[in-house]
């Protein structure tokens, strides 16, 4: 990230600017057989390349590929469907063999077919007799064998059963085989229809999507498959089934870990094409680059079952000009060059760009917000076919309540925090259930990619201002002291250091959002979420709302055992309210009905003081891969072990033994703290600690979390 330069022995070898792409260069020509070699790889990040966190330096993962001269191409496989049923596969499979042996070849290309395992490889035996292919490659040149192939009664790719097979070409020169290239793939059809939305092997299926940048929280932008693996895990236990990863391609890692959670994805090759939005970022590289790296990201990722659309750009400023129509039209073209089985999209949030060209440009017109209008576009188009690429844009800090409630998304009455009453958005966007509402009524959208799964580093709007234009001092002499600590910070532009928008903090807890999505994504699970906390000893005896989700149809609330009433659902997206709650402390209790009988019951009770720290580790386990994590949870609780929700201790977090402690973090917004820190206060009574495992190094590790006044808590693991 980003500008790559590489160099071998110090000759110049080639490079590729687009920080998010993944390319291959041959060092053939420059290496010394039997000498030390030297690689050099020259980055360049200049400032404001993008609206987020890029990241730096080389952040994901790089592979030295050694080859014979004849071997199959970088990304040379293609596997797509001719016919699928119950019954039978029939699969059309293209493999692309170079030759590089200085003369003319004559080579023999086998390929057998295997069910894939949970680590990627193939397992078992054959499901399909193995194919055999004669072809002559011309000398420095290529050629390109194709066959058909079928798999009887063949295991479908779904999200609930994402089975995948492997693919295992072999190319043999003279009777030695001189390359071995495997390709994963999945057997399963996707359609997006005009009327009815998207069906997945045939049925009806509604994309419960969320928008994902790149970032893995206090990790940075640096890939680990453990962490992106637990987001992934996060989202899906919340009912999420599709993954947008915005705004520009993945990691390769990210995309097979959806094809084996079962999670689809729409995949975009950037934030703008020939008009920019920052000074230096995508725009500065399209004309020369844009072919290139929609090439490359189509024919990176088309074997891959998860992947159900490209996306050519998001909410590009060229959307509404006739530039703009001519250049989707291309990007368009060059995907269906590579890859005729999947469609393209964008998105879109420029109302005039629906009512021009640019909408006949791709195969899904996306929709990025303009909830309010889906039917408008629909008339203006009836056959055409639309998703919700962006919705909702809510914003909420875990854990903060204002009173009264408010949906003023710039009223920052507890230090640049947002309500988690869940009623701010930001002006574009709408509370979940609004959305949900539209999703109901207009089936044709396929459904929607929620603005955004997890919080992410950079954009913290409301708060992506100078400070001084946000704060409202009735003062004018406290307007100047903030004045003079803007500029003791060194001039920051934000008081804040990543998004709000997160269905989940950068830690991964959840906010009570993540209840309202997993209540109305998730019907059969018995779910009930009371917000707020109960902890309000200076508000005995005034209005304090209280909100509930459910994926119930009724619930009755009751406050220190007295009930407040029962409300019923008018409509499966709802959220109960009872707005007239005034605060006592004691307890509030939720039982929710479904189909009149009891479903799920919460309890939330005013807490003592802190008395003691949790220490709960999500898997204590590590492999000695000097790769592998552990994610820990640091909670502050009462002498009855409830977590007390405005804590805010201070902790100190140690580690002996065979792994190190790389990142803590609280999930507050507004602490610019370094991640690196192993000291943090907690927020709203939650921390994370995050170990790493040693490379080759096995043994017990011990984390002790101190904090004044506390006992000291201690957990240990174990790294084999």
């Amino acid at each position: 990230m980003s500008y790559a330069s590489v160099w071998c022995n110090g000759q110049y070898v080639g490079g590729w600017p687009y920080g998010y792409a993944s390319f291959r260069l041959d060092l053939t020509p420059y290496i010394k057989a039997g000498q030390k070699n030297v690689l050099a790889i020259r980055l360049d990040n200049p400032d404001d390349t993008s609206r987020w966190y890029p990241g730096s330096g080389i952040y994901r993962n790089v592979w030295l590929v050694k080859t014979s001269p004849v071997h199959v191409e970088q990304w040379g496989t293609f596997v797509r469907n001719q016919q699928v049923d119950s019954e039978i596969a029939v699969m059309e499979m293209g493999v692309n063999i170079e030759n590089h042996a200085g003369k003319d070849v004559q080579v023999k290309l086998q390929t057998s077919v295997y069910l894939q395992g949970k680590d990627g490889r193939p397992v078992g035996e054959e499901v399909t007799q193995s194919m055999t292919k004669d072809i002559a490659i011309k000398k420095d040149s290529w050629s390109s064998a194709r066959f058909q192939f079928k798999v009887d009664k063949p295991k479908l790719w779904d999200i609930d059963t994402p089975n995948c097979y492997v693919a295992v070409s072999r190319v043999f020169m003279d009777g030695k085989e001189m390359d071995s290239y495997e390709t994963p793939f999945g057997i399963r059809t996707i359609e997006f229809t005009h009327d009815q939305g998207f069906m997945l092997n045939g049925q009806k299926l509604a994309i419960k999507g969320v928008c994902m940048h790149h970032d893995l929280g206090a990790l940075g932008a640096a890939f680990n498959e453990v962490a992106a693996e637990r987001q992934l895990r996060i989202m899906k236990e919340m009912g999420a089934n599709a993954i947008r990863a915005s705004h520009n391609p993945p990691a390769p890692e990210l995309v097979a870990l959806c094809d084996r959670m079962g999670l689809m994805m729409q995949l975009e090759l950037a934030d703008t094409w020939q008009k920019g939005k920052r000074k230096n970022d995508y725009n500065l590289l399209f004309d020369d680059w844009s072919e290139a790296d929609m090439r490359s990201l189509v024919r990176h990722y088309r074997n891959h079952p998860s992947v159900i659309m490209w996306s050519i750009g998001n909410e590009m400023p060229d959307q509404t000009t006739d530039q703009g129509i001519i250049i989707a039209r291309n990007l368009t073209a060059y995907c269906h060059d590579e890859d005729p089985t999947r469609p393209t999209s964008l998105g879109c949030n420029k109302r005039d760009a629906v009512f021009r060209d640019i909408v006949n440009q791709v195969d899904i017109f996306g929709l990025n917000y303009f909830h309010k209008t889906y039917p408008v576009f629909k008339e203006q188009n009836p056959t055409r076919r639309y998703h919700a690429s962006e919705t909702s844009s809510a914003t909420s800090s875990r854990g903060e309540y204002f009173f009264p409630v408010t949906t003023d998304v710039n009223d920052s009455r507890s230090g640049f925090q947002l309500s988690s009453y869940d009623m701010t958005t930001i002006g574009w966007g709408c509370a979940p259930e609004v959305q949900f509402k539209m999703n109901e009524e207009y089936p044709f959208m396929s459904g929607e990619f929620v603005w955004t799964g997890f919080d992410y580093l950079g954009e913290p709007t409301p708060y992506n201002k100078d400070l001084t234009n946000l704060l409202n001092f009735s003062d004018p002499n406290e307007l100047e002291k903030a004045r003079k600590e803007l500029e003791e910070l060194g001039k920051i532009k934000t008081p804040s250091r990543s998004s709000y928008f997160g269905i989940v903090d950068l830690c991964g807890f959840p906010k009570d959002r993540y209840y309202n999505y997993k209540s109305y994504w998730r019907p059969d699970v018995p779910t009930v979420h009371i917000l707020p906390h109960w902890n309000w000893e200076e508000r005995i005896g005034e209005i304090t709302p209280v909100h509930i989700y459910t994926s119930g149809d009724a619930v009755e609330l009751f406050l220190n055992g007295k009930s407040l009433g029962r409300r019923e659902k008018a409509h499966s997206y709802d959220r109960l309210t009872w707005d007239d709650v005034r605060y006592e402390p004691g307890s509030l209790k939720a039982i929710a009905y479904k189909n009149g009988q009891k479903w799920a019951e919460e309890l939330v009770e005013t807490t003592g003081k802190p008395a003691a720290l949790q220490v709960t580790a999500e898997k204590t386990e590590l492999k000695s891969d000097g790769t592998d994590l552990s994610f820990i949870r640091v909670a502050v609780v009462d002498s009855q072990g409830r977590v007390v929700p405005r804590s805010k201790n201070h902790l100190k977090f140690s580690v002996t033994g065979p792994a190190e402690i790389i990142a803590t973090d609280n999930g507050d917004a507004t602490s610019l703290l370094p991640f690196q820190l192993s000291e943090r206060d907690a927020y709203n009574g939650l921390a994370l600690v995050i170990l790493r495992s040693q490379y080759m190094k096995q043994g017990k590790v011990v984390l002790t979390v101190e904090s004044k006044g506390l006992p000291k808590q201690k957990i240990a693991l174990k790294v084999e």
